[in-house]
């Protein structure tokens, strides 16, 4: 008799998926549903976040009755990407969850190795790879959730070895709600805090070395466009602030393992800040932004130092906020690139 795993009988997986006017990428979710076997594995929890282009929230209703058995939609009115997660949080019961935002793509073909690599894995978070889809090119390129090195991946991997980003997470779903995990609601980049507001509770984890993402880059009005950094250059302060208050409130246990990971991820979000404010602002303004966020980084030694570690920041602090005009223009023509999937 085949022996079985730990957790056989039990929903492996709850994919989150926060929808908002995402009317027009539904139809590929029915037609990738319609070759599943493995339903009774896994359920898809979309919300439909205060849809209003009359379209959303009707092709969910139509979507989760024809595939009732895993699939479900939540209504609510509109509170932000974080907001959804909360919610898509609080309704999981899959023993672990992931999200995947409504306009980026769940990769099928892993879909059933991760289902069965779940089962056996008791792990708070597990880090797998994803794979870039540029929309205007047609592109993809895949990106590992592991370091590398001139010999390739790294062999065993520390928790530090590993990349913290939406796309690479998923999360045990009582590890989360048990550390009463929340993230800012009504903003955007509120995906930071996904990634980092975990880090002091994680001590353990495990590796899928399979994608589970597509995440689609080029998409308008993207909040990794130009035009998004714009708009939403509010968010990124606010996001920012409260993972500055979590690396204040940690600094008692900065001896710790987790502490240097919370300060590396923490300094990469300082120097994430920086490059939206030199995109978004101008002038007289931006140097003032500049000037406040490095006398708040500056408070720490540690994250100062590991905050220069991005080139964007050195130059910032090397230059105390002067030529910022210059970087803008480097800034932009990348991000340009970038999103035409030509670096």
């Amino acid at each position: 008799m085949e022996e079985m795993l730990p957790h056989e009988d039990e929903i492996q997986l709850s994919l989150i998926v926060p929808s908002f006017n995402t009317a027009k990428f539904i139809p590929s979710y029915t037609e990738k549903f319609l070759n599943l076997r493995c339903s009774n594995e896994y359920e898809l929890i979309f919300i439909d976040d205060g849809s209003t282009d009359g379209k959303t929230g009707q092709l969910l209703d139509e979507l989760c009755f024809r595939f009732s058995s895993f699939c479900k939609v939540i209504h609510k009115k509109n509170g932000g990407h974080g907001s959804a997660i909360n919610v898509g949080v609080a309704a999981a019961k899959g023993r672990y969850f992931k999200v995947i935002d409504g306009d980026d793509a769940i990769p099928m073909d892993s879909l059933s190795d991760f289902l069965l690599f779940l089962k056996d894995c008791d792990a708070d978070v597990v880090f797998s790879d994803f794979e870039h889809f540029f929309v205007n090119t047609g592109k993809t390129s895949r990106v590992s959730a592991v370091r590398k090195t001139a010999g390739g991946a790294v062999k065993e991997p520390n928790l530090n070895d590993f990349l913290f980003q939406l796309h690479s997470l998923t999360y045990k779903t009582t590890f989360w709600k048990n550390n009463n995990i929340k993230v800012r609601e009504q903003v955007f980049y509120e995906d930071q805090e996904y990634c980092v507001f975990p880090i002091p509770f994680i001590k353990t984890f495990s590796y899928f070395e399979h994608p589970t993402y597509i995440y689609s880059i080029g998409v308008p009005g993207q909040s990794v466009s130009f035009s998004g950094y714009a708009k939403h250059e509010e968010d990124s302060k606010l996001c920012l602030e409260d993972m500055l208050s979590l690396f204040f409130e940690e600094l008692e246990n900065s001896n710790s393992q987790n502490f240097k990971l919370l300060t590396k991820w923490v300094a990469f979000a300082c120097a994430a800040r920086y490059r939206h404010i030199i995109l978004a602002k101008e002038g007289a303004e931006r140097k003032k932004l500049v000037d406040d966020l490095r006398l708040k980084i500056s408070r720490s030694p540690l994250l100062l130092a590991e905050t220069n570690a991005y080139k964007i920041a050195k130059y910032v602090h090397l230059f105390r906020g002067h030529f910022l005009g210059l970087v803008q223009k480097r800034l932009k023509r990348k991000l340009s690139r970038f999103n035409e999937g030509l670096e």
